[in-house]
């Protein structure tokens, strides 16, 4: 849901003005349809890439990294060291296994308490309002923080400190829809897309 609303809804209108015939019905759900049935004929999925009885063709890997606002960031004296992180207030999205501690160790800071404290949201954009609105830090999926890192309504205090999540997103459709002229659109649209935003991200790292 957090994908859909933060990163995929914004630019659907870019799809239609690719190709105007194609009328596009967004359907946000948690619950893994059955394209089977032909009621769907694509979704884009947040997993493992394997799906019973679908084709998934992976568009998007996620990294996580610790974001926040710029008011945030000058409270908290700047942020200049990962270990700063630990007078923070933490934010977390539940069931995210790429959490703190991973992100903490791989930034090298020793175990700590800290990082299982703090609030915790169901969905990852939560996490991120938070932060925006100066709440704590937020260790923020790439996709869904792009945008307001390239606005400047939030910082990436260590852009260089990305930790790989467990999941990617990927485009699932019927088996054997692989050349139907609406996937194929699709698949061209959000590839697209994907090459703008990493392009984007990565400006926005530089001057985070």
């Amino acid at each position: 849901m957090s994908f859909a609303s933060r990163w995929l809804a914004p630019r659907l209108h870019r799809l239609k003005e690719r190709c105007p015939q194609l009328d596009v019905h967004l359907d946000v759900t948690d619950i893994n349809v059955d394209l089977r049935d032909g009621q769907v004929d694509a979704a884009i999925r947040y997993g493992s890439g394997h799906y019973p009885h679908a084709a998934a063709e992976q568009v998007l890997e996620e990294t996580v990294t610790p974001v926040c606002s710029p008011a945030y960031r000058a409270l908290a004296g700047g942020l200049a060291a990962p270990v700063d992180l630990l007078g923070c207030t933490l934010l977390h999205e539940d069931r995210m296994l790429a959490d703190w501690a991973q992100w903490l160790a791989r930034a090298g800071v020793e175990r700590s308490h800290r990082a299982r404290q703090g609030p915790a949201y169901s969905h990852g954009s939560m996490a991120v309002e938070a932060a925006i609105r100066g709440e704590g830090v937020a260790l923020g999926r790439s996709s869904l923080v792009s945008d307001d890192l390239a606005a400047g309504r939030l910082g990436a205090p260590f852009p260089d400190v990305r930790l790989q999540a467990e999941r990617g997103y990927d485009l699932v459709y019927r088996v054997g829809a692989g050349n139907d002229p609406k996937i194929a659109v699709l698949r061209a649209w959000l590839a697209q897309e994907i090459r703008l935003f990493l392009e984007t991200r990565f400006k926005a790292d530089k001057h985070s």
